[in-house]
């Protein structure tokens, strides 16, 4: 049995792994229950988080889109307010009146006239009256609902008394019994002479209809003072009811944040408050909701999770009984067959019937291996002496152009002692071609500077080969030899152009040039030659995609260089960038790579 070695307080022990029984409880354990609860508790808070998110700003926006509807009926109101007061009829028929050209019962009764035509036809209104200047009681009013005379002096009059004798012409609010009622101070428009004041109730069941909240019966209004709220339905008017004291507080929070929004919870309900300011009035919405009514999906996809998990139990247990007779007891029976064999009993079998295919094939595949066993150590051992054979093998590769470059070392040391500086200079370019070609550093890119180097190494060697009839060309944007490039991507160009060029006229020009755009470095070899077919143009363009159209023979090595180049730039840069052939003027042939500019 194989056991576990630990260090304990300097003396070694061991301790025994646990049973494959012991294993399975712990996986489904382990990998059922605890990712699934917390996969269930990750749900929960995520889910909880991203609906508690989304519903506040529903609220959020009804409660927003409510105030902005309740103004836009309270602008309304005013509206209507203000037009008697640009309706030079009044104030015409009043400086006749105290001009005593027209009686004041005459001016009364066309008062009379015009707000019954004006207000008592608008369900927007419920009463109105109207002051004379100077005057204590209304000489007009007018009920839609049937209000009392007496009701309006014994409770309203004395609420509105200080307003009616301020001195200016505002529209002013106040909430009386939660009832809305709209007061303005009335101004001759010529010589700003105060003549009355007009009072209105505004029909709360108008101002209220047709709300977008899912409970508008929890809605009230706060207009200027805290203690001027009105609410839609009379029961919130109930100073001791817990709910009052709720849209309280929420005033006081009104009163103590400068964002528009605020939210606060106190037991069994949560208020959202949204304050608005006005041109003539500032106007905030509290709006009380239960939290069941604001959660209740919440609450429902609660439930549902218990249920999920309470049901989840009797499919952990059968899990546990299902992996107990599909792979404990197998690999039980595997165990001994194994334990029957590490002790010497080689060729030992088994003819037990496994629960599935599975464990059966691997019942069989211990059988053979039993009987196979001595082969597959023997051809172990060989297979071990072929891999190592490979790596001496490799280790000799890597060292021969070490010892190549060495050797030319020495070489150039001997020519340079016998003063021959033609041999030296060769086999200083040659060693300078090698040195760039092994990469001892392993690097992916270069200095421009240092490919061109190796560059001109290579040129001079050629030099040598043609003599006269090599002429090299150079026109390099100085700035750009400072950028990086891929190593060894020059070389194979030039080698190409030589190859498929020089060699096949008595001369010719090989000219480099790198220059740069705003977005691209061009690295240009254009070399001249035998003019070539616009069908041999395709073949060479070919190359550069297919390997298949690599041909035979003494132009292969190049044009597996070239296609090198271009995949490589092509996997460094991407598929925008690469090598491009193209033919030009005066049988000129240019190879052309191109790679994103480097910016300073």
């Amino acid at each position: 049995m194989h056991m576990k070695w630990t260090l304990h307080f300097g003396r070694i022990k061991t301790e025994k792994p646990r049973t494959l029984k012991e294993s399975l409880v712990l996986f489904v354990l382990v990998c059922w229950l605890i990712p699934i609860v917390i996969f269930l508790i990750f749900s929960i808070f995520a889910y909880r988080k991203a609906y508690i998110v989304k519903n506040e700003r529903l609220i959020q926006n009804t409660v927003e889109n409510t105030a902005n509807l309740i103004s836009d009926r309270i602008d309304e109101d005013i509206r209507l307010i203000q037009k008697p007061s640009y309706d030079k009829e009044w104030e015409k028929s009043w400086k006749s009146t105290r001009k005593s050209v027209m009686p004041e019962k005459e001016f009364i009764t066309l008062v009379k006239e015009s707000l019954r035509g004006k207000y008592y036809g608008d369900k927007k209104f419920d009463m109105y009256a109207f002051y004379m200047e100077g005057e204590d009681i209304p000489q007009c009013y007018s009920s839609r609902k049937g209000s009392l005379y007496n009701d309006y002096m014994n409770q309203v009059d004395p609420e509105i008394s200080d307003m009616r004798k301020a001195d200016n012409n505002y529209i002013q609010m106040k909430v009386i019994h939660n009832r809305l009622y709209m007061l303005r101070n009335l101004y001759t428009v010529s010589d700003y002479t105060k003549f009355g004041t007009l009072v209105v109730e505004i029909n709360t069941d108008e101002l209220f209809d047709k709300l977008l909240m899912e409970h508008p019966e929890n809605v009230a209004i706060l207009i200027g003072s805290p203690d001027n709220i009105l609410f839609k339905d009379d029961y919130n008017m109930l100073e001791n009811s817990y709910e009052y004291q709720l849209y309280g507080g929420m005033v006081e929070t009104l009163k103590n944040t400068e964002s528009p929004y605020s939210r606060t919870q106190n037991g069994m309900y949560i208020g959202y408050s949204y304050q608005m300011k006005c041109d003539l009035y500032p106007l905030s919405i509290l709006y009380l909701a239960k939290k069941s009514d604001v959660f209740a999906s919440l609450y429902q996809m609660y439930g549902i999770l218990c249920v999920f998990v309470f049901l989840l139990i009797p499919f952990i247990l059968l899990s546990i009984r299902f992996l107990r007779i599909q792979v404990e007891t197998p690999v039980d029976k595997l165990v001994e067959l194994s334990k029957s064999i590490s002790g010497g009993n080689i060729g030992t079998t088994r003819k037990d019937i496994m629960p599935n295919q599975e464990m059966q094939y691997l019942m069989s595949s211990m059988n053979e291996m039993s009987t196979q066993l001595d082969t597959l150590f023997n051809s172990a051992y060989n297979e071990k002496l072929l891999r190592k054979d490979a790596q001496i093998m490799a280790l000799q590769a890597q060292i021969n152009p070490h010892f190549l470059n060495n050797t030319l070392e020495a070489m150039n040391w001997q020519a340079r002692m016998e003063n021959d500086v033609t041999v030296s200079r060769m086999i200083e370019a040659l060693s300078t071609v090698l040195d760039h070609s092994m990469n001892r550093d392993n690097q992916r890119t270069v200095y421009l500077s240092e490919e061109l180097r190796c560059v001109d190494a290579y040129l001079y060697i050629m030099s040598m080969r043609f003599g006269q009839r090599l002429q090299i060309e150079r026109e390099i944007d100085d700035s750009l030899l400072w950028i990086y490039v891929p190593q060894l991507i020059l070389q194979p160009i030039i080698e190409n152009a030589i190859l498929h060029g020089i060699e096949r006229v008595k001369s010719g020009v090989i000219t480099i040039k790198v220059h740069h755009d705003e977005s691209r470095t061009f690295l240009d070899v254009i070399n001249t030659g035998k003019e070539l077919t616009t069908e041999k143009i395709r073949q060479i363009q070919a190359i550069l995609k297919d390997e298949n159209k690599i041909p035979d023979g003494s132009g292969k090595h190049t044009s597996i260089g070239i296609r090198n180049v271009n995949s490589r730039i092509k996997l460094m840069y991407g598929e925008a960038y690469g090598l491009e052939l193209s033919l030009l003027e005066d049988k000129r042939f240019l190879s052309r790579i191109t790679i994103p500019y480097q910016s300073e």
